[in-house]
């Protein structure tokens, strides 16, 4: 092999680490980025749901998050699409939790009340217009919110209960169907309609009291000391 052969070689070989080195840059510069927009979703999420989506604006993020509304649109390019992200890191965030539920719940009747807690533990500091304000003025993000409810919670729901009738804990007469699309129905009305804006409660006492309405209406006498022995449990905690 010649000396230029050589030299060339080695140059390539330079060539290919310095490469591989700026594409390694590159990915790390781009995990930063991502992780730093991760973080200020989060809490952006948490001002977005306490106060509801029309009440806050991007200047009102920015002074509670104590950052520029520069990078706010740097990140995020403008208030609808932070929204559309907001929605789908909580779909990804509730479907995550449930499947991990229905592993470790060791009947159904318990793989529900692990689901609810999940769901009232977040509920508790969001402002009920929150859903009001997404459907009328974020449709596109309300629209995958609504899919996701009437799609793959839904079929969680129609799981949990076919669940529970294997197990003999829920009544054999339930049809999944009908009883998964009351459930949800009821629960719409904290997600999309009014029927509460009079009233001084939360989200969160709201979703309690259907949730009762549903487990009652589905045990059956073996399922009801259970669902009694969790509520006990509940109470002490």
């Amino acid at each position: 092999m010649s000396r230029f052969q050589i030299t060339h070689k080695k140059l390539n070989q330079g060539n290919f680490f310095l490469y591989n080195s700026f594409q390694s840059l590159k990915i790390d510069y781009f995990c930063a980025v991502e992780i730093k927009k991760k973080e200020i979703l989060d809490r952006a999420t948490l001002v977005i749901m306490r106060y509801g989506i029309k009440s806050v604006t991007m200047d009102d993020l920015a002074r509670e998050l104590s950052i520029s509304k520069k990078t706010l649109y740097a990140l995020f390019g403008d208030k609808r699409k932070m929204i559309q992200m907001l929605v789908t890191e909580q779909v990804l965030a509730d479907k995550c939790a449930c499947e991990m539920q229905k592993v470790v719940a060791k009947n159904a009747i318990e793989e529900m009340f692990l689901v609810t807690s999940f769901v009232t533990e977040r509920l508790k500091n969001v402002n009920i217009t929150f859903f009001y304000d997404l459907k009328m003025g974020f449709p596109k993000a309300f629209k995958a919110m609504d899919e996701y409810k009437w799609g793959y919670i839904q079929d969680t729901i129609i799981a949990n209960l076919n669940r529970g009738i294997h197990e003999g804990v829920y009544r054999e007469d339930l049809h999944p169907i009908i009883v998964a699309r009351i459930y949800l129905t009821n629960v719409e009305m904290i997600f999309g309609g009014r029927e509460f804006d009079t009233l001084n409660v939360s989200a969160y006492e709201i979703f309690l009291e259907i949730f009762m309405l549903h487990m009652r209406g589905i045990v059956n006498e073996n399922g009801l000391q259970l669902l009694i022995n969790h509520l006990k449990n509940v109470t002490k905690s």
